[in-house]
């Protein structure tokens, strides 16, 4: 397989970029943005939500620990392929969609054209794949809880040496929540001191 340095990657991606625009317009640059704008916040709000909810309900049960998190976040994430499912279906179509003269003029076009060609089922098409990918949203939660339980505990800690208060502050959230969730997403971090 051959390697591409980052300066030819760089040139190789304009190039792309180029031909899309050129064979198929400058809105090409752009198809599938709208369900997936729409999307995000929907579906992080609805994994948060999920999430929370189940674990609080395991912990009600007296499940605890690494599973407590694994069991919850599966279920976030599989409640999120199931709901989402239609959403990503029509933003990928339209993308995939070859530009002037394609099958689908926009997101509404799609949408109506797999409602009456494929009926109901043809917006949940890939939502097998979809739940192969749970266990991405299962790793992350994991460690996530695992690293604030020990961020939290050194905090405990340095609260009673009486060295809270002092140093720089820098907020750590899990990579997934700041390549989707921008600014808001670093709300939902947690502190940790950088010595």
């Amino acid at each position: 397989m051959h390697r591409l340095s980052p300066t030819q990657h760089i040139r190789e991606t304009l190039r792309l970029l180029e031909a899309i625009y050129r064979v198929e317009g400058g809105r090409a640059l752009f198809k599938g943005v709208g369900p997936l704008v729409a999307g995000l916040g929907p579906s992080s709000a609805l994994k948060f939500w999920t999430y929370g909810g189940m674990k609080c309900g395991l912990e009600g049960l007296g499940l605890q620990g690494g599973w407590l998190h694994a069991i919850s976040a599966a279920m976030a994430g599989g409640v999120v392929c199931t709901v989402m499912c239609p959403v990503w279906v029509v933003k990928t179509r339209v993308q995939l969609d070859l530009g002037r003269g394609g099958r689908y003029s926009g997101v509404i076009d799609g949408v109506m054209k797999i409602g009456r060609g494929e009926g109901w089922k043809g917006f949940w098409r890939g939502v097998g794949a979809s739940y192969v990918g749970v266990g991405e949203t299962v790793v992350q939660w994991v460690v996530y809880e695992r690293v604030k339980g020990i961020m939290t505990e050194r905090e405990g800690t340095r609260a009673e040496g009486g060295r809270k208060g002092r140093g720089k502050e820098w907020v750590m959230v899990p990579h997934g929540l700041l390549q989707r969730g921008g600014r808001r997403g670093l709300r939902l971090g947690w502190r940790i001191r950088m010595r």
